[in-house]
């Protein structure tokens, strides 16, 4: 037996027809959910960005760099931690994008990400 739904209160049989207009009616909504899709994506690239920033050693580094383009040794110089606690905090940077790493022979060169937020990132981390 066909199983009955309610539509605008009268009970019916499941059929093609009505199960056309279902789908008909729900894939406009379909459509904005995938716009939603791009806000949170884009919420949470800037969560990442305010969690990167929201340490006072990133910003310090993200200073750094502003100028010019370090190796992560010469980033590690001025804090008082070893290699392996800077590049955690080189990791954040580059998960939220604000920096780049490339390796050069053994060395591994950090440089800022240039990117048009309407504002520089160094001098929000200033």
């Amino acid at each position: 037996m066909p199983r009955k739904i309610s539509v605008s209160g009268e009970s019916t049989g499941l059929n093609s027809s009505l199960s056309n207009d279902l789908t008909n009616w729900l894939t406009p909504i379909y459509n904005l959910l995938s716009l939603n899709h791009m806000v949170k994506s884009e919420s949470i690239q800037l969560d990442l960005i305010f969690h990167a920033l929201s340490d006072g050693t990133r910003r310090s580094i993200l200073r750094g760099i502003t100028k010019r383009q370090k190796t992560v040794g010469e980033i590690a110089k001025p804090f008082e931690m070893s290699l392996a606690a800077v590049s955690k905090h080189l990791k954040v940077l580059e998960k939220a994008k604000l920096i780049e790493r490339k390796k050069e022979g053994s060395f591994q060169i950090v440089r800022e990400i240039s990117k048009s937020w309407g504002f520089e990132i160094g001098s929000i981390a200033a």
